[in-house]
């Protein structure tokens, strides 16, 4: 995100649930597993994402079509 001159910005966990789903294909979110466990172990949550890349600490995700 350095390299792309993006920045984050953290959504309380609401605003960012809707938010999510009102993007276009082209957005991605990160999402820390450590902080966002409870939404990840949300199966409505899981069910409507596209994961694009994991790693040990972090999702990549979009939603999907």
């Amino acid at each position: 995100m350095f390299y792309a001159d993006k920045k984050p910005i953290v959504l309380p966990k609401q605003e960012f649930i809707k938010k999510f789903f009102e993007i276009q294909p082209c957005e991605y979110f990160v999402l820390n597993k450590k902080v966002e466990n409870d939404i990840l172990l949300d199966k409505n949550f899981v069910n409507k994402i596209n994961v694009v890349i994991e790693t040990k600490n972090s999702l990549i995700i979009t939603p999907k079509n």
